[in-house]
C-alpha cells in the first residue's frame, strides 16, 4: 500500500543517484583518456625531436629584420628589430609553399617552428616554415627595452597585419635578410595567427 510508492520513489531516487555517480565516473574516465592521449602524443613528439634525424634542431635558423615602427606614417623613420625563426626540414625546394607563423603575446622560441598544427601542415605540404616574433614581445622590442604609452598604439592588430604583409611580401624575398636569400622564396604564404581572435 503506502510502502510500495515509497519503495518505488526510493528505487527511482537510487537509480538517479547511481546514474549521477556513473556519469561522474564516465566524465573522469574521458578526461583521463584524453590526458593520457595527449601525454602519449607529447612523448612521441619528444622522441621524434631527440632521436629522429628527420627534424633536429639544426634545421632551425634564427634571424633578425629591421621593421618600420609605423607602417602608416612615411615621415616616421623609427624602426625596431624583429626576430624570426626558419625551419626548412620539410621544405620541398624551390616550389614548396611558405607558412608564416605569427607569434603571440610572448617570446618566440625555436620550438615554435618544430611543433604544433602549423608544423604538421608544413610537413604535409612540403612547406618552409617561418615564425615571426610579435613586435614588443620577447626580444623584438625597441632598443632601450622600454614600452611607453606612445609606443603602445603601434601594437594594434591592424599595424600587426600590415607588418606581416610587409614582412612576407618584401623582407623574406631577400630584401633585408641574407638567411632567406638562398631560398628564393615564392610567395605562396599562409598566415597562421597565434592567440589572435577575430
Amino acid at each position: 500500500s503506502l510502502t510500495t510508492p515509497i519503495r518505488n520513489c526510493f528505487s527511482v531516487l537510487c537509480f538517479f543517484v547511481c546514474c549521477f555517480l556513473l556519469t561522474g565516473q564516465i566524465l573522469r574516465m574521458i578526461k583521463r583518456r584524453a590526458r593520457d592521449n595527449q601525454l602519449q602524443k607529447n612523448k612521441q613528439l619528444l622522441l621524434k625531436l631527440t632521436v629522429s634525424l628527420h627534424q633536429p634542431l639544426h634545421h632551425v635558423k634564427e634571424g633578425w629584420i629591421v621593421q618600420p615602427l609605423d607602417h602608416f606614417n612615411q615621415q616616421n623613420s623609427n624602426t625596431f628589430p624583429q626576430r624570426f625563426f626558419v625551419n626548412e626540414a620539410y621544405w620541398q625546394h624551390p616550389d614548396g609553399p611558405v607558412f608564416l607563423y605569427i607569434g603571440g603575446e610572448g617570446p618566440l622560441v625555436e620550438y615554435d617552428v618544430l611543433t604544433g598544427h602549423h608544423s604538421d601542415m608544413a610537413e604535409e605540404h612540403g612547406a618552409l616554415l617561418l615564425a615571426l616574433e610579435h613586435r614588443f614581445y620577447g626580444d623584438s622590442i625597441n632598443p632601450d627595452g622600454q614600452l611607453s604609452g606612445i609606443l603602445l598604439h603601434f601594437i594594434a592588430k591592424f599595424n600587426l597585419m600590415v607588418k606581416c604583409q610587409s614582412c612576407s611580401c618584401e623582407t623574406f624575398t631577400a630584401k633585408h635578410n641574407m638567411v632567406l636569400v638562398q631560398y628564393r622564396v615564392l610567395l605562396s604564404c599562409y598566415i597562421y595567427l597565434n592567440k589572435y581572435g577575430g
